[in-house]
Formats: C-alpha cells, structure tokens, sequence
C-alpha cells in the first residue's frame, strides 16, 4: 500500500514533509515537482530545508540572490531525472506527495488499494499566503498553477483570477469518499496524531516565512470571493464538520 498525501498550496506543506521524511526515510518517500513533472525521491531536494533556521537562511538569500535558487534549481532537476519514477511503477513507493491533482495518480494508484490523504485550510487565509508566496519568489514557484506573474498585482486580482478559481477542490476533487485522512491547516497537529506521523499532538511551529498579516478587504470583495470560490467553502465546510465529529480533533 502506498500513501498517497495530495497537499495542497500553503496548507502546512512544510511541516509535514519534514514530518514524513522522519518516519519513511530513503528513496521510498518520491516527491511530485511541478517544475519537472517527475516523481523522484524526496531526499533528492538540494538540502531539505525542513528545519526553521534552514528555511529562514534560504528565504533570506534567496530574494537576495536569484542566482542561488536558480542553480539549486536546475542542480537538483538533474539528479531528479535520473532517479525519476514512472506514474505505472508509483505503486512501488512508501508515500508520494506534492502539488498533484488527485486525478493525476488515481488510474495508478486506486484509492481502494491505497491510502490517500490532504490537508485543507480556509479559502481566504490560504489564498493570502499563497499570494504572498507568490510574490516574494515574483511567480517563480513550484505549484499546481503558476499565473502570469506582475510586480503590482493586488491580492484582490490574484485571488480572482480565472486559474486560481477553487483551487482547493482543482487538487483533491469532489469525492472526499477516496480520503482515509483529511485534516485541517488550523488543527495540523490532530491530522499528524490521527496519520501516525506523530504520537501525541504537537505545538511545534508551522513554518510560513511569506505571510504578513491579512490586510483590511472590502465586503464586497468578500462577497465575490465567497462566491466565485464557492466550491472550496462547500468543501472546508464539509472537512469542518467531518473534524468536528472526531475526537482525537479537539482542541
């Protein structure tokens, strides 16, 4: 059986990568890079920046030298494709996460044979971080969607624009039937605890070093964004209620 972890833009990605390279170490952890289409060991990351005082160097030098993202980039494109696994023998891997869409993999890798999970955060504090992220790389990143990118692009038109309409769902569908584990952002910890990842909640800090503080948004904009995003509401909506009713979900 493998697993099967569908994550999502800016749910919690980070901490819980490092979370599952501790439990599945080696190349049976395979890594989906949107760059390169490929799965590949995870392990073949240019240093896993899982950890705090990596992830801060790397963002801190990284706005600074576009030049060292860049050469980490293609360095570790090379050694991806020599290692990559093709989608017919994904079946062989302990685990496989990245930014997929969950019908990418499903004809491979059948949800009654294998365990899929994701983690899902609030429509509007996801899509923030996801803008903020987005633009600090200035839309070179590694996602699922990659808009064209504008230096003066405004929260409001990234968060409406046509590509990123119900991003979410975009990722893991409709048919949450398929998921054995979905989790929330806002209790990550309870998903780790359920999953086996840890054995007790955790207070551990979720890293996020591309997030300021939600700006003040208009009603209307709200109003609109409710509404042309109205699938992922529906969908954070039904995971609350689905977290609510377990116990181990508690705060």
């Amino acid at each position: 059986m493998t697993i099967v972890h569908v994550h999502i833009e800016r749910t919690g990605g980070v901490f819980l990568q490092d979370l599952y390279e501790r439990k599945y170490p080696g190349s049976g952890m395979l890594w989906y890079n949107t760059r390169d289409n490929l799965f590949a060991p995870f392990n073949i990351k240019t240093a896993n920046y899982t950890k705090n005082w990596q992830l801060k160097l790397y963002a801190f030098i990284a706005r600074r030298l576009p030049s060292i993202r860049f050469l980490m980039i293609k360095l570790r494109t090379w050694r991806r494709k020599r290692q990559a696994v093709p989608l017919k023998n994904l079946s062989s891997a302990t685990v496989v996460i990245g930014h997929f869409a969950v019908n990418k993999i499903l004809p491979y890798l059948p949800s009654n044979q294998h365990e899929y999970r994701t983690v899902i955060r609030d429509p509007l504090a996801r899509m923030w971080s996801h803008f903020n992220h987005f633009q600090a790389h200035r839309g070179d990143v590694g996602q699922r969607v990659v808009p064209e990118h504008r230096e003066n692009m405004t929260f409001e038109e990234f968060a409406m624009l046509p590509e990123m309409k119900n991003y979410q769902t975009q990722a893991i569908g409709l048919d949450l039937s398929i998921y054995k584990h979905i989790g929330i952002t806002e209790k990550l910890e309870s998903f780790c605890k359920n999953t086996g990842l840890t054995d007790k909640a955790s207070s551990r800090e979720k890293i996020n070093h591309f997030g300021n503080a939600l700006p003040e948004l208009t009603q209307d904009f709200l109003k609109a964004f409710k509404i042309f995003h109205d699938q992922d509401y529906r969908l954070y909506n039904s995971v609350l209620k689905i977290n609510a009713s377990d116990p181990h979900t508690s705060s």
